[in-house]
């Protein structure tokens, strides 16, 4: 009988059966002592060998002047020896690299650097985007070739924002930044891999940071977050200007510096809004770390406010993910400096499924994330925490081994004997849906395993195709939802 590995949910009916607290190994610096001063990283699979490498950047502004550009090849084993590879053509990159992140820009099926490049303060603004395009998997450990994305230098500070997504759902990704001075959401939307439209939007904060993408609404265009607001999408983006609307307009009084992450955390079907209050600078007072219930509609200041712990500051790193595979988003906070030292802390609150949270679990105390980031390393089926452990100064990378380990060998004819059937799994790009039973329509969203929803729609017919060609290499997850139930289905795109 043949069998299927692969990560089922029925989060109706079973999330107590699998739903187990996850145990993690001690911290790893993947740097191995080699990097000190960390101002951005990210992670993702860069040369195609099913593993996540972890890209260092460092400009040198606040770490002694020491630099890094550089990334680090996974072992087969997260426990083993990382190597390092240079990227190579740095020596336009100013001292301030404040954001960085992995996609595939030039859509030739591997992941692309994305950096932001400034002067962080001082007299002098200046600021630039590069695209480091990979070379490939048999040149990868070589030097990247780089496209500027600002054709001219932007006077701005301190670029410390950066999310990327299909804003104006053409099938090319577009770059979205925060600056700080002036404050403002800058977004190139991509032309070709090697030319970008500006827009600028005034943020109307003064030096303020904070910045999420997904969708929040049913119109299918991305929107954008910013410090208790929200902006919904036009219908051309490009041309059109972006609505201002609230989510919590009083947040920015308490603490004008936030890190924020959409996603569906109440399990209802619209992606809901996670904001923390990122630092003790600038306005930036104690506050709730707290998640805001999507109301449906666009009328009014109307999200729910669920706190989740009352009074915090400093937690700059605040993400979404399903830790502990019970099909819902948990929340991995990061605090990475404080005055009471027994606050720094990588910490994860679990969802209960209907997004009740109860005391944290302390991943790693003394340590926290700056810019963390969530990943499964190793492809086993579970999600792993990374980021530098403090800002810069002497900051190192390192990895948070989840344990859990949750990759089941499940008779596949007996899973799907009264369900649903998906093929070819691993997938090229192109997926067949056949369901057996469909009474009414089915709504299916793909997540990616950092818990972001990247395609959504309604599915009709016991026989469909899902075109998934435009995603770069990797797992997904596919859920399916009707009136009674749930599933979660794991894909991997190779």
């Amino acid at each position: 009988m043949k069998k299927l590995s692969i990560l089922l949910f029925f989060v109706v009916y079973i999330n107590a059966v699998f739903a187990q607290n996850p145990q993690f190994a001690n911290a790893i610096d993947v740097a191995d002592g080699e990097v000190s001063g960390v101002s951005s990283l990210d992670a993702g699979d860069l040369n195609g060998d099913g593993l996540g490498d972890v890209i260092v950047i460092e400009g040198g502004k606040h770490a002694g002047g020491r630099k890094t550009f550089a990334w680090f090849e996974a072992p087969m084993s997260i426990q083993g020896s990382w190597i390092r590879h240079e990227f190579g053509n740095s020596s336009q990159l100013r001292s301030f690299l404040g954001s960085t992140k992995l996609a595939d820009i030039d859509k030739d099926g591997d992941l692309d650097l994305i950096v932001s490049s400034d002067n962080h303060s001082g007299d002098l603004k200046q600021a630039d985007l590069y695209v480091y395009i990979n070379p490939g998997s048999g040149a990868v450990t070589g030097t990247w070739s780089f496209i500027r994305v600002t054709p001219n230098t932007l006077p701005l500070h301190h670029i410390n924002d950066m999310e990327i997504s299909d804003l104006d759902i053409d099938g090319k990704l577009d770059i979205i930044v925060r600056s700080l001075e002036p404050n403002q959401i800058h977004i190139f939307f991509q032309n070709n891999s090697s030319s970008y439209t500006h827009k600028t939007i005034d943020t109307n904060i003064a030096e303020s940071e904070g910045l999420a993408v997904g969708f929040l609404d049913s119109d299918n265009l991305p929107d954008i977050t910013y410090t208790g607001h929200w902006l919904k999408s036009p219908v051309d983006p490009r041309t059109q200007s972006y609505t201002k609307l609230n989510i919590d307009s009083n947040y920015k009084n308490v603490n004008q510096n936030t890190k924020e992450a959409i996603g569906d955390i109440d399990g209802d079907g619209k992606n809901d809004v996670l904001i923390s209050p990122a630092e003790a600078f600038r306005n930036g007072g104690n506050n709730a770390l707290a998640w805001y219930k999507n109301p449906g509609n666009i009328a009014g200041d109307n999200w729910e406010k669920h706190i989740i712990l009352n009074t915090t500051n400093n937690t700059h790193t605040a993400k979404l993910g399903d830790l502990d595979n019970d099909g819902d988003l948990d929340v991995i906070t990061g605090i990475p400096w404080s005055n009471n030292v027994a606050s720094v802390s990588v910490r994860l609150y679990y969802n209960n499924g209907s997004g009740s949270f109860g005391t944290a679990q302390v991943i790693e105390s003394g340590k926290g994330l700056y810019s963390g980031v969530v990943y499964d390393l190793e492809g086993d089926g579970d999600i792993d925490i990374i980021g530098q452990n403090t800002y810069a100064n002497t900051s190192k990378p390192y990895v948070y081994e989840n344990l859990l380990n949750s990759t089941l060998e499940i008779d596949e004819e007996a899973l799907f004997a009264n369900s649903v059937l998906l093929y070819p799994n691993p997938t090229s790009g192109n997926i067949t849906l056949e369901i057996k039973e469909l009474e009414n329509e089915l709504l299916y969203k793909v997540f990616s395993i950092k818990g972001q929803v990247l395609k959504k729609g309604s599915i009709n017919s016991l026989i469909s195709h899902l075109n998934l060609t435009g995603l770069s290499n990797g797992y997904y997850f596919l859920q399916l939802t009707s009136e009674q139930q749930t599933k979660a289905i794991r894909i991997l795109k190779q």
